[in-house]
């Protein structure tokens, strides 16, 4: 036995077995890494240019370890780049079994990255970068050689990063830095887990861990990024970014689950994604204030599925921010300043990174893109749409500030609040963003320019989903469910301003698309409400309690043609309309109260629609309506009331601007009063007020447009309006006048009003049905009904007129009489014309009865009667203007009475209650001029202005008083029961009227008067016989005592008068008869003749006691000395002094 192993062990095979594996031993422990530092130290910096450094390079070949110590990396300026103090390399043998390059432990302890750029922002790797060998696609594409990896670890790193192209050099460093991966493997379906973590000096940390795949390539695991620095971000970019004092922590963790396919595309998910910033601030290098402040900034709940293209969050927040934002008079916003101006104007391309960074094209060469036209590989299918959605995103407390220096606008935000839920499609076939539930609220609104302000406390708006499509050059908004809600809002303009309460606006839908150069917009429901508006613009003032607004529909279209039928241009429609007011008060016109207020009104439309097309503007409105109650319309004068409307109402209102038309089915009005007058000026209330409110229309319109013209230049004349209104009804109206130009005021009243006009329209020939009755105010009633034409005012009416009370008048009366009208109605039944309707051959014509009843007319100083009658009334009455005529058949007068009394002036009542001229006394006339009264007749040729004619006066049941106050006794008769005829009473200054009267004269007497006269003229024609029986002669005393003398003690009374005038020429046959006459006794007179009356009395008295005496008159009435009294006189005093 120990030959034999003396012999194997002197044996040839195993010295060289010993040899071999004493050198393999000295080759791995010594030589193998003496050759690695020496080819290191020589390689580097011959192919790369970097100088390196190794401190220890070691290897054991019997358990295949490999270690590195103190290894450093440095530019060529020697600076270091990237070093690490132990390296481990733990290789297995079981490789063999593996089948799989297999290593135990692969550890870099204390590993430094040192990572600078230059001014230029030249990183101190580029010019390692640019000499290493390019590497081969082919090999780029080849599998992944067989590996497993126990343990990778590094441990104790750390990082140093420098910037010098920043203004502010950024130094940072990140330590430690630690990395363990375990199990990783390049075998089929074999996952390593890993974990990394890190720390800033600024406290930042980053820590990541899960599992990693490397065939197929995937990883899932959780990171976390904690007490990120904002301040740091912002040094990193302040390259390109010039934020002063930058602050802020931002905080960031996900899970993800990825995997990368033979193609390279990435898959997979990253879920429970949350994201916070706190105490985020921006600002712009001096600033006073932030540009973008941040208290607290999340994002909750997030996950990305990237295949499915598809990132939901849960829940977004931002409380308590600011953002603002100003533009300098140039129009520069003030977030420009935080670009780097040498960023800003940087070209896009050259210098030296521009150069490595974009790859050339050698000439002939094919692009990707044209191969694939040119018949290469085809393109692969473009990616679906990104979706992101947002369950829930909410904004709180974020003030805003907007300022335009240019303009002088300045807009603040208290506190901006969002809620809402969005979702959007993100592709390259275009975009969809779909806001769900979204909620804003302004608190604080401000917005001022230069004189303007606008205020608005409190804004809330709400909706059920808002989405915007943008594909294909088309765009596509749709909102539904939207309502908004407005407090105390206040805009001024200089003095001028409108407050409202509040306001409120909501639509069902709202849709809005343009494509192809045209813009639609359409809405559904939408409504709008305002409480508590008032407006002022100089004096006038506006103020509403409550306003409402409903659409059922709206369309719009603009820019292109909105059917077969219209041209490109703007075409609005509203469908449903309708507008509400309640309690609406306007000041106007420098009034001090309101001149107007509606306690209600209400204006609809069926459909409304307005065109703006190459042609003119057309407006068409359909299923128009409006409702107004208790409407009030003050004067701005005296802020008297001017109208006051119960209800008014219309109804299928129909318009046509274009055809210039106008229809209404319905206009109704109910419970009013309109009071007009003239004030002491003589103008028209309701003139002053309509030419007020045209001069402010006037004012206010802009500038006519030119008027079309024809080829010859002239103008073409618009055509008329066309209105229709099928039904008029008003009931229970009151209209009052009053004229105030004179003490007492004229004042008439309509009340109870009920008038009715059906198919009224204009430009036409056929007459619309009128009826109208009325009550007036002092007392009777007014009826009429007929056709009237509305064109040219042809009518044919039937007219009724019952007990009309004549006080009113009283004023117009009082300026001529000084009278007082203390009772009177008039009356009247007939068919009232005008034009040529029925053929009427005048231009208004009246046929039909008339009456005057009860008219007492008394004196006012003393206060007496003056004239009165029971009744003046005719049924035969035409009354014709154009030519003028009134012709009267029979005209009934029935008692009537009347007071003639000679006051002790001798002056008549008659005359005396006649006003004089406001001048005074009426002047005498010149010398060698007749006064006005004496004044030459008219001639026979003279045209009567307008004819009258009476053919039949009835008189019954009359009475007249008469009164001599100027005698001593004074003297005073009573004519009673008149009755009688007077027959062809008129104007014509050739006519005659007959006159039969009878009456009787105090208790026992009686008179008769017959005969023939001109009215006119009677010194041309008089034919009358006047004949008083039984006449009392002790009531004829006062006038014998004044002209003989004596007093009549007893007596009667027989006279018979007759007169008959031709051509100026008087006779008279009178024939006087003395009855038992008595004198009395005998009164001293200056007026009584010197003549033995009692004696001649005694000489005429027959044996009955009767004197019979016959008296002839005579004169000519041309004579201007011609006095009727003295020739009755002279003849008289003749008879006496023949008999004596």
């Amino acid at each position: 036995m120990p030959n034999r192993l003396r012999a194997f062990l002197a044996s040839k095979l195993l010295i060289f077995a010993v040899a071999l594996v004493a050198l393999y031993l000295l080759g791995g422990f010594l030589a193998l890494p003496a050759i690695v530092k020496w080819q290191v130290e020589k390689q580097v910096p011959a192919q790369l240019g970097h100088p390196i450094s190794v401190g220890a390079v070691r290897f054991n070949p019997l358990l295949f370890r490999f270690e590195v110590d103190d290894l450093t990396l440095s530019d060529p300026q020697g600076e270091p780049m990237f070093g690490f103090r132990h390296l481990l390399v733990d290789f297995e043998l079981r490789s063999v079994v593996d089948r799989a390059w297999t290593f135990a432990e692969a550890r870099v302890e204390a590993p430094v990255l040192h990572l600078r750029l230059d001014k230029g922002g030249r990183h101190n790797f580029a010019a390692l970068l640019e000499r290493l060998p390019e590497s081969d696609p082919k090999q780029e594409d080849a599998a992944l050689p067989r590996f497993i990896v126990s343990r990778i670890s590094l441990s104790d790193a750390r990082i140093d990063y420098s910037d010098e192209s920043l203004e502010e050099a950024l130094v940072t460093h990140i330590e430690p830095l630690q990395f363990e991966v375990d199990g990783l493997s390049s075998l089929p379906e074999q996952a390593a887990s890993f974990r990394l973590s890190t720390r800033t000096a600024a406290g930042e940390e980053l820590e990541t861990s899960g599992e990693l795949a490397l065939n197929p390539i995937a990883s899932k695991g959780r990171l976390t990024l904690s007490g990120l620095q904002v301040k740091t971000l912002a040094r990193s970019l302040s390259r390109r970014l010039a934020i002063d004092s930058p602050a802020g922590v931002v905080d960031s963790a996900a899970s993800f689950e990825l995997a990368v396919d033979r193609a390279g595309t990435l898959s997979g998910s990253v879920y429970d994604v949350a994201f916070d910033v706190a105490s985020l601030s921006v600002s712009a290098s001096g600033a006073a204030s932030p540009l973008l402040a941040i208290e607290s900034l999340s994002l909750q709940g997030g996950r990305v599925e990237l295949g499915a293209r598809e990132a939901e969050f849960a829940a977004f927040r931002l409380v308590k921010g600011r953002l603002a934002a100003a533009l300098d008079k140039d129009g520069r916003i003030n977030w420009q300043a935080l670009l780097r101006e040498s960023e800003a104007s940087a070209p896009a391309g050259g210098g030296e990174t521009a150069a490595v960074a974009t790859p050339t094209t050698a000439p002939g060469s094919a692009t990707p893109d044209s191969a694939t036209a040119t018949g290469g590989e085809p393109q692969a299918p473009a990616p679906g749409p990104w979706r992101v959605a947002v369950a829930s995103a909410k904004v709180s407390q974020l003030e805003l500030a907007f300022s335009d220096a240019a303009q002088g606008v300045d807009v603040k935000v208290d506190a901006l609040g969002l809620e809402l839920a969005p979702t959007a499609e993100l592709g390259s076939a275009g975009a969809r963003v779909a806001l769900a539930e979204p909620k804003l609220s302004i608190d604080g609104l401000r917005v001022k320019t230069a004189g303007d302000r606008l205020l608005v406390p409190h804004t809330l708006i709400e909706g059920g989903q808002l989405a915007i499509v943008v594909a294909d050059e088309r765009l596509e908004l749709t909102i539904d469910k939207a309502n908004g809600r407005f407090e105390g809002i206040e805009a001024q303009r200089g003095a001028d301003g409108v407050k409202v309460h509040g306001a409120t606006v909501a639509g069902e839908q709202l849709s809005l698309q343009q494509a192809a150069g045209v813009l639609r917009i359409a809405g559904r429901g939408a409504r709008a409400s305002a409480a508590g508006l008032a407006a002022r613009q100089g004096s006038d003032r506006v103020a509403v309690q409550d306003a409402s607004l409903a659409v059922a529909a709206v369309a719009l279209s603009v820019g292109g043609p909105s059917s077969a039928t219209s041209a490109s241009g703007l075409e609005l429609r509203f469908d449903d309309t309708a507008l509400r007011v309640k309690a609406l008060g306007v000041v106007a016109q420098g009034a001090e109260s309101e001149v107007g207020r509606v306690a209600a009104a209400t204006v609809g439309a069926g459909s409304l629609r307005l065109s703006l097309a190459d042609g003119p503007v057309d407006l068409t409105g359909d299923g128009l309506s409006a409702e107004l109650s208790e409407t009030i319309l003050n004067s701005p004068a005296d802020a008297s009331e001017m109208l006051r409307a119960g209800r008014l109402t219309l109804a299928g209102g129909a318009l046509r601007l274009r055809d210039r038309a106008f229809s209404v089915a319905t206009i109704a009005l109910a419970r009013g009063a309109a009071h007009t007058w003239l004030d002491q000026q003589g103008r028209f209330n309701g003139l002053i007020l309509t030419r007020s409110a045209a001069a402010a229309a006037v004012a206010a319109a802009p500038d006519a447009a030119p008027a079309t013209s024809d080829a010859s230049g002239t103008r073409a004349a618009d055509p008329a309006w066309r209105v229709a209104v099928e039904s008029t009804e008003v009931d229970d109206f009151a209209l009052t006048f009053e004229d105030r130009r004179g003490l007492p005021r004229l004042a008439v009243g309509l009340e109870a009003i009920r008038a009715r006009i059906k198919a009224f329209e204009t430009g036409v020939t056929s007459p619309m049905q009128v009826e109208f009755e009325a009550r007036l105010a002092s007392g009777g009633e007014i009826a009429t009904s007929g056709s009237v034409r509305a064109d040219n005012g042809t009518s044919d009416l039937q007219l009724k007129l019952t007990g009309i009370a004549l006080a009113p008048v009283q004023p117009y009366l009082s300026e001529f009489a000084e009278l007082r009208l203390a009772s009177g109605t008039v009356s009247s039944a007939g068919r009232l014309r005008y034009g040529d309707a029925a053929g009427a051959t005048a231009q208004l014509a009246y046929e039909g009865s008339f009456a005057l009843d009860r008219l007492q007319l008394d004196e006012v100083e003393p206060a007496r009667p003056f004239l009165a009658w029971q009744a003046l009334a005719t049924d035969d009455l035409r009354l014709t203007v154009e030519p003028n005529r009134l012709d009267i058949g029979e005209l009934r007068l029935v008692r009537p009475s009347g007071r003639l009394i000679i006051a002790a002036d001798q002056s008549v009542n008659l005359t005396d209650v006649l006003r004089k001229p406001k001048g005074g006394e009426v002047t005498e006339p010149a010398s060698g001029q007749p006064a006005a009264d004496e004044a030459a007749p008219p001639s026979d040729s003279a045209a009567d202005p307008f004819p009258v004619t009476i053919a039949r006066l009835r008189v019954s049941d009359g009475e007249l008083e008469f009164a001599d106050l100027s005698l001593r006794p004074q003297f005073g008769t009573r004519m009673h029961e008149l009755n009688g005829v007077i027959t062809g009473l008129g104007t014509d200054p050739n006519g005659s009227a007959k006159v039969q009267l009878d009456a009787r004269v105090d208790k026992y007497g009686s008179a008769k008067i017959r005969g023939q006269l001109s009215v006119f003229r009677p010194a041309k024609l008089t034919d009358v016989e006047m004949s008083f029986r039984n006449v009392a002669m002790n009531s004829l005393s006062p006038y014998t005592v004044k002209f003989a003398g004596y007093r009549i003690t007893a007596g009667r009374l027989t006279l018979d008068l007759q007169y008959k005038v031709k051509d100026g020429k008087l006779r008279g046959e009178n024939k006087i008869v003395l009855k038992k006459m008595k004198l009395g006794e005998k009164v001293d007179s200056p007026d009584a003749g010197d003549l033995p009356l009692d004696l001649a009395i005694a000489i005429l008295t027959d044996s009955e006691g009767v004197i019979d005496i016959g008296l002839p008159v005579s004169g000519d009435l041309n004579d201007p000395q011609f006095d009727y009294g003295a020739v009755i006189g002279k003849a008289f005093g003749n008879l006496l002094g023949s008999i004596v």
